[in-house]
């Protein structure tokens, strides 16, 4: 299947600039791995088998181990783009004013 809709790589936009009719591809990309949530998941000591525990996740409705949200939102805060940023301050180290 072709999608005929104009793609815009880019790195972000301001909410007003976005448009309904483009597909925005953000890159670079991050595939999340088995790695990724178990370690993530050992490391937050969240002991949850859902994510932990291949056996026993098996016999959930999904099947295998879910991948732990923290995760996803720790990666997706860390990986949003940069120009989102750009007419905000943040505050720096140190007590400037």
């Amino acid at each position: 299947m072709k999608d005929d809709r104009p793609s815009v790589e880019q790195r972000g936009l301001f909410y007003e600039e976005f448009d309904l009719d483009v597909r925005y591809l953000h890159r670079p990309g991050r595939t999340a791995t088995e790695a990724d949530n178990v370690m993530f998941t050992t490391m937050t000591m969240n002991t949850q088998g859902l994510h932990l525990d291949a056996a026993w996740a098996a016999t959930q409705p999904f099947g295998e181990r879910l991948m732990n949200s923290m995760w996803t939102l720790s990666t997706w805060w860390g990986r949003r783009s940069p120009s989102s940023l750009r007419a905000r301050s943040w505050p720096t180290s140190g007590s400037q004013r």
